[in-house]
Order: C-alpha cells, then structure tokens, then sequence
C-alpha cells in the first residue's frame, strides 16, 4: 500500500483536512489498512499479520469523526509494537506507553478544522487520560455517533441504555439481560440465562424488549435465578473481605490485593499469579 492509496480509500471516511496528517503517520511508519462491515465486538483493531505486516482494520459504519479517532488509535498500537514489542519489550495493550503515544498523534488533529465544537473540547478532555474505548467516555461517545434521530430509533426498538429504567429487559448481542442498578456512567444488567451480572456503557444502544408477554417469562425467569443465586449466597463476598485476608475458591488459595471498580485482585498463594474476581462473588 502506498501513500496514495491510502489516502484515496479513506477519503470519504474521515475529515478532508485530517488526510496529509494520516499520510504523514503512514510514511513514517507504514501499515496496511482494511476497511471492514460492522463488527459488534469493536470499531478496529491492530494485529502484525505474519504474512502482511503491520494490518489495521476499521468498521465502515463509524462517522467521520469515530473513524479518525479509531483509526489513529490503532496507528498509535501499531508505533507502540514497533517501539517496544517488536524489540521484545512487553506492555500493555492500553498501558502508559500506549497513552502517551496516542496523544502525541492525536494531538495535530485536535484543530477545528477536523473536530468541532463541541466535540472537540470534550475530545481534549478525554486525550487527557485516553481510555481503552471512546465508548468509557458517554458524552464522548455521544458526539462521536454524530446525530441520530433517537425518536425513530426508539419506534424501531431501539434505545440507549441511559433512557432505560430499572426492571426494563434488553437484547445485547443476542443475549437477553434486565436492568438491576446504575453505577456512575454504567448500566448494571443482569444477564437472564447464565445470571451474571455485567456492566455497559450508559450510551450503548440495544434493543428494548416490550412484548408484555415475553416480558413476563423473563421477568420470571430472572426472578427464578436471582432466588437461586441468593439460595446459594451463604458467605461473605469477595469485595468486602479486608485486604491481605486468604481465601478459598474452587479448593485454591488467594490472598486479596485490593478492590479496583467491581472487581477485585487476587494472588493465587501456590503460583503468585494474579486473578481478578465480581466483588459479588460468594465465598463457601
């Protein structure tokens, strides 16, 4: 891929004045770029194909604005894999590393010129700490999606999470869950067949299920698994032991580090390895 090619297939993707900075990234450090159909488990990805090299890939359904940001997010892993893993330097995925190399890139781009306002002042702020997902940022998230008529949407079923209430019930990637609580910027949703509870994104969109029939056996059927699950519940959880303290799980010992968000970091004492567990986990 040269230079030109580049830029002559991402120019209905992204902003006009943002196509000599992507060539400028490119001729330093070139990658091959794909542009895929939606996928619901990411916006794009960065991998070093054995066969091709450096490969990023990015949905097609993003907005202009997404898709800039998404792909110089990937660029940013790509210069992190030159710079460090390709020397045999380990780091994480989204670590220090990661996020200051993002800002540096992004930050020829933050002109109004290619974002505007508001979008652009809430972007700075968010390049200030950048997440693993714009997704963790809803008012990012938000100006990112560029207008959507939420009203038709609404009419076709599908909501944002933040318009819910609690006790609503939802499709999320073919998967059926109930809303229990809101925690800051997340949804707190209880997943119907397996009874796990998980996080998302205030702003994400799902399907809201409103057929009072089929609402009915789920509500009951949650409610079957909730009973269940509290049935079973006859210790303490994991999240409100002291730090230091050792437990068991699954017959193996840990000894608790510390509490981070919902969940909470673990040494197995025999591996000194590191686990993470649901603070709601019951221990026997």
């Amino acid at each position: 891929m040269s230079v030109k090619k580049l830029t002559d297939l991402i120019q209905s993707y992204i902003p006009k004045a943002a196509l000599p900075l992507i060539g400028q990234l490119w001729e330093q450090l070139p990658f091959g770029l794909h542009i895929k159909n939606k996928r619901e488990s990411k916006l794009g990805d960065f991998r070093n194909h054995p066969k091709y090299g450096p490969t990023i890939t990015i949905n097609h359904n993003l907005s202009h604005s997404q898709f800039l940001l998404t792909l110089v997010h990937e660029i940013a892993h790509h210069y992190c894999f030159e710079q460090y893993n390709r020397k045999g330097i380990q780091i994480k995925p989204h670590g220090v590393e990661w996020k200051q190399t993002f800002q540096q890139l992004m930050q020829p781009f933050l002109i109004p010129e290619i974002y505007s306002e508001p979008l652009l002042s809430v972007l700075k702020n968010h390049m200030k700490n950048p997440a693993a997902s714009s997704g963790r940022d809803p008012e990012l998230y938000k100006l990112l999606r560029g207008p959507v008529n939420e009203q038709e949407r609404m009419e076709e079923g599908f909501w944002i999470l933040e318009n819910m209430e609690i006790g609503d019930c939802f499709v999320h990637r073919k998967k059926c869950y109930r809303i229990i609580d809101r925690r800051n910027s997340k949804v707190i949703a209880r997943n119907i067949q397996n009874a796990k509870v998980y996080n998302f994104i205030a702003g994400a969109e799902v399907f809201k299920i409103e057929d009072q029939e089929l609402l009915e056996k789920i509500i009951t059927k949650d409610q079957q698994s909730s009973a269940q699950i509290k049935a079973l519940s006859t210790g303490p959880k994991v999240g409100e032991i002291p730090n230091g303290t050792v437990f068991s799980y699954n017959k193996v010992k840990f000894r608790k580090i510390k509490n981070n968000r919902t969940r909470c970091i673990a040494e197995e004492i025999h591996t000194g390895k590191h686990y993470s567990f649901h603070m709601e986990t019951v221990l026997k």
